[in-house]
């Protein structure tokens, strides 16, 4: 007889866990089982809808204490960034992708199914395509949906709803808890966030449409379609996952498509916008799965025909067949105001060494008018001024001597009024001292004596005596 031990004591000696509804088991070890989960559920939730092995340890259920703690901290933890709807850095699509990722990855995805409203059957990730659900719709098959998770579920769900809290901002985050109820799970916890940062209104989706037919390569700097293409994609998506896609918007994109001056590209997609638009009058009766069909065998879905739009930019771009390319870029931003940048500090010294240069460049060299030497100006000048060059200045120059009839007195005797040109003038032999003239105003006889009279009357002068 062997010393090995009889296969049913070895089997004993194995440790099993609990077989999740929504996962499955896997060996740890020659004498350890450990658990699995993560998947799509069935309509029933008693089963997958498709039974897959597990593709990460992330999805393992450890069963020790320490093994537990550690992945509850990794299914728990706050990413590097968390989301903000004022932080236009970091995308609401880029986000959701993040958090499929982690729930993926982590095995918790199974409990953030529920069944679809067009389709009870089907059942829908309300993280991936939370415009094919309402919250009213998760709240009310919440109750069903509950009562068919085990142990494995409850505990994915506690994970999760911790893991959404802890990737929001404070500001939602204090929005969210202020809506939430203690009965709420991850599903409700998540079409909650979406309520609040997503508008899912028929209003809101028109805009989008709107949207996408104003976009247009020729805005963007050097006609960069590439650029265009990632803008029309985040509509598109949108508006499908929300089931508001109309086929009739891809000959839209083709026409804007055409507008673009480079020759070879618009001679590529010509073709394709009248092929395009036969298409859609041929699908226009049909249902939207046989349409998709169509449009997916043609190669006309949004996702294949921006997918060969890029190849055809990025292989002209590469080529050096894109002219608008080595245009200057438009930021299409207000233009930065001169000096933006700069210091103030270095503002100063900058002025200061434009003044120093200024002067300094512009410096005249004065020269002594009496010597003709420099350094000095000639009031300074201490060589003596001969005979010729004693010439008084303006100031103290005698005035010129006035002529004509204003000026010559009358003769002794004669009247001391003179008419000329309809004006009677009276002679004044006061006024101005030693320039005596014929003037309107002043008569000699009512004049105040002194020197330097500047004719100022005692008294008004008379009519009559004006008259004369």
């Amino acid at each position: 007889m062997s010393g090995n031990p009889p296969k049913a004591m070895m089997a004993e000696s194995i440790y099993l866990p609990p077989k999740p509804t929504l996962g499955g088991l896997t060996c740890q070890s020659a004498r350890e089982m450990v658990a699995y989960t993560g998947g799509k559920p069935n309509a029933t939730w008693t089963n997958l809808a498709e039974p897959t092995k597990w593709e990460t340890p992330n999805v393992i259920c450890p069963n020790g204490v320490s093994d537990k703690c550690k992945n509850w901290n990794f299914l728990t933890q706050a990413p590097t960034k968390l989301f903000s709807k004022s932080d236009t850095s970091y995308l609401q699509t880029t986000w959701i992708a993040d958090q499929v990722k982690h729930f993926r990855e982590g095995g918790l995805n199974s409990v953030m199914y529920r069944p679809s409203i067009a389709d009870p059957t089907d059942m829908v990730n309300v993280m991936e395509h939370h415009e094919q659900v309402t919250l009213t719709h998760v709240l009310e098959v919440e109750e069903d949906v509950c009562s068919k998770w085990d142990a494995y579920s409850c505990y994915n769900n506690k994970a999760s709803s911790n893991r959404i809290l802890n990737s929001i901002s404070a500001e939602l985050s204090e929005e969210l808890r202020l809506r939430m109820l203690p009965t709420d799970t991850a599903a409700v916890l998540w079409m909650r966030v979406m309520k609040l940062v997503v508008d899912g209104s028929i209003e809101h989706y028109n805009r989008q449409k709107d949207a996408l037919c104003a976009l247009s390569p020729l805005s963007e700097p050097g006609q960069n379609v590439h650029t265009y293409s990632g803008k029309v994609r985040l509509i598109c998506n949108e508006l499908w996952h929300a089931r508001q896609w109309e086929w009739p918007l891809m000959l839209v994109i083709v026409r804007q498509l055409c507008l673009v001056t480079v020759k070879v590209f618009c001679s590529m997609f010509l073709p394709i916008k009248m092929a395009m638009d036969c298409t859609l009058t041929e699908i226009s009766y049909l249902d939207r799965t046989s349409a998709t069909a169509v449009m997916v065998k043609k190669g006309y879905h949004y996702t294949q025909f921006l997918t060969l739009v890029e190849d055809t930019y990025k292989s002209l771009l590469d080529n050096k067949d894109w002219p608008p390319a080595s245009n200057q870029k438009e930021t299409q931003g207000a233009p930065t105001a001169f000096l933006a940048g700069m210091l103030e500090v270095q503002l100063n010294a900058l002025v200061q060494l434009h003044v120093n240069k200024t002067l300094n460049a512009e410096k005249k060299v004065f020269k002594c008018f009496k010597c003709g030497q420099t350094g000095h100006f000639s009031r300074n000048c201490k060589q003596p001024a001969s005979e010729g060059d004693k010439t008084p200045s303006d100031s103290k120059k005698p005035k010129a001597k006035e002529t004509g009839w204003r000026v010559e007195a009358p003769a002794a005797g004669a009247t001391q009024t003179k008419v000329v040109n309809s004006k009677t003038y009276h002679w004044c032999a006061t006024c101005n001292n030693k320039d005596s003239r014929w003037n309107l105003t002043r008569v000699m006889a009512l004049h105040t004596t002194g020197a330097g009279c500047r004719g100022k009357f005692d008294s008004p002068a008379p009519l009559g005596l004006m008259a004369e």
